[in-house]
């Protein structure tokens, strides 16, 4: 079995438990809407993995370019984004000069995963992939501004942003993980790749036990 297979395997079943955590504690219950987004991210990375981990085993390899497993990466990003800036930043940053600093700095995580993707641009991996991986990566670098953005930021009114640290700490990890995920698969760097793969499973495992307990600190 190839170190790419094993990879997808591992990411596969990692976010299929964290799914199934998901359905159980989380979407079928009366939890917040912010939570149950979160929950939702896991699923388009299990149904991404689920695709890739068919493609492997009934092709024999991964698809290049565009495809379906991507479109689940994109979705796990696109719910994180939404729910970190449409769900919760107007909560804490009012548009003031007072947070003016808080809005600069949280630009560092974007810009370092930007230098750290650039690297695909000098590899020797298919053009439709290294495109394809450059749209899933925009998505991933508007994501992890507000996840540093709210790691940084004071505490106002409710406290709600002090009680998710810890969540914005792993989806932050998964940003970065995905980034040398990317990478490592241009570049061919295969052992990269199954470390950045182990990284992604383990947050998938950890994310929602963790956000449920500390969503439930909120006191709004």
């Amino acid at each position: 079995m190839s170190i790419e297979t094993i990879a997808v395997c591992i990411v596969f079943f990692a976010s299929f438990a964290g799914l199934i955590y998901g359905v159980v504690n989380i979407i079928t219950k009366k939890k917040a809407l912010y939570i149950k987004m979160v929950a939702l991210a896991v699923a388009c990375i299990t149904i991404s993995y689920l695709y890739y981990m068919l493609q492997i085993f009934t092709r024999g390899e991964m698809p290049v370019g565009f495809n379906v497993g991507m479109l689940g990466i994109i979705g796990c990003f696109l719910f994180l984004l939404s729910a970190n800036y449409g769900q919760m930043d107007s909560l804490a940053d009012d548009g003031t000069k007072k947070f003016a600093k808080y809005r600069f700095i949280s630009l560092i995580a974007p810009i370092i995963l930007a230098i750290i993707f650039i690297q695909v641009y000098f590899t020797d991996a298919e053009k439709p992939k290294i495109v394809s991986y450059t749209l899933v990566a925009i998505i991933i670098m508007a994501a992890s501004r507000f996840h540093l953005k709210h790691l940084i930021f004071p505490d106002v009114d409710f406290g709600v942003i002090r009680c998710i640290r810890g969540y914005n700490i792993i989806a932050l990890i998964l940003c970065v993980s995905t980034i040398f995920m990317m990478v490592a698969d241009c570049a061919d760097y295969m052992m990269v790749y199954l470390v950045s793969n182990i990284i992604m499973a383990g947050c998938c495992i950890v994310v929602l036990p963790v956000l449920k307990r500390e969503v439930a600190k909120w006191t709004i």
